[in-house]
């Protein structure tokens, strides 16, 4: 995703990984972990805007071209003992604290409006697997079907 706007920054506490295998025990040096909450930019209107509730009401988060996971992804920067996780997780947001507000926006979604000069298609699964339903380009509101209404994970635009 190119442009975000709105950011909420929450530091987590250091953690300290352990794995086991074998009988032997290594650790991995601690890490800083951050979670930063985005919702798309949507200031040209051209996004498949995602809603909390049925007939596109409620929080909404807005989403551009192919989006392997709602749950949002996480990065790893850094070396050695100096290595820092980033989460990035994709929740719902609206000014006026709408019914979904905060949520995530994986297996919560249950309608959405294609506002983009394509086609998006919604999958059950993250990767762009299982059941799914395309999406028109007509700025109206459909509902996801009963298989993925709150069961959505992934889109494609095309």
């Amino acid at each position: 995703m190119s442009s975000l706007t709105r950011r909420k920054y929450r530091n987590g506490l250091a953690a300290t990984v352990i794995a086991c295998g074998l009988g032997l025990v290594a650790a991995v040096p601690a890490s800083a972990t951050t979670t930063v909450y985005l919702v798309g930019n949507n200031s040209n209107g051209e996004a498949l805007n995602v809603f909390y509730n049925s007939n596109c009401q409620g929080a909404v988060a807005y989403f551009y071209g192919d989006v392997p996971d709602y749950a949002g992804y996480e990065t790893l920067t850094g070396s050695g003992t100096q290595q820092f996780e980033t989460d990035y997780d994709y929740i719902f947001e609206n000014h006026d604290s709408a019914n979904g507000h905060g949520q995530a926006v994986k297996n919560n979604a249950a309608s959405v409006t294609d506002y983009i000069a394509n086609y998006f298609t919604v999958y059950y699964n993250s990767g762009y697997a299982g059941h799914s339903q395309t999406i028109i380009s007509d700025d109206h509101c459909y509902n996801l079907d009963a298989t993925l209404k709150n069961n959505n994970a992934s889109q494609t635009m095309s």
